[in-house]
């Protein structure tokens, strides 16, 4: 798989990484949370041929599920023009790809699109997460927490901004 992997527990707290009950988001939510030991993370600037393939698979079949699309049109055009980059800057502004998957998982649990102005400080992430349960939807909660750490580790990594979640 190309782009720099980071891998981050999904879990935090007083036990071990994906050990504990909790989705991170404290008190206000309630209901089932399913842990895992951990999420591969990978934060790509241009996506090889099976990347590209596992995230377009991945946005189809949430579409489907959902009965609208995944991810916009906007940045479905990015996605692709990321694609046919060969390893150079196709466009003046900032866009990544950031997928996660369960570790040693094969295909995505989830993709967050990220896209953004460095000059302006202007950022924006879209979110995709598969929500049939065994594949991702039983935890949509940490892969949706391990996908949103990552974009704001790019974003901050690029000086900071705004971080518009779409």
């Amino acid at each position: 798989r190309s782009g720099e992997l980071h891998r981050q527990p999904v879990i935090g707290g007083p036990c071990p990484p994906g050990r504990c009950a909790g989705s991170g988001h404290g008190r206000e939510i309630t209901g089932t949370v399913v842990g895992m030991d951990a999420l591969e993370v990978a934060v790509v600037a241009t996506p090889d041929p099976e990347s590209l393939r596992e995230i377009t698979e991945l946005v189809d079949r949430v579409t489907t599920f959902l009965g609208h699309s995944a991810l916009s049109e906007h940045k479905r055009i990015e996605l692709g023009r990321l694609a046919r980059s060969e390893g150079g800057p196709v466009l003046p502004d900032v866009t990544v790809g950031v997928v996660a998957r369960a570790t040693g998982g094969t295909s995505p649990l989830g993709y967050a699109h990220l896209s953004g102005d460095p000059g302006t400080h202007l950022y924006a992430v879209e979110l995709v997460v598969d929500p049939v349960p065994g594949r991702g939807g039983d935890a949509a909660g940490a892969v949706v927490d391990a996908l949103l750490d990552a974009a704001f580790e790019v974003v901050a990594g690029r000086g900071g901004g705004t971080l518009r979640l779409w």
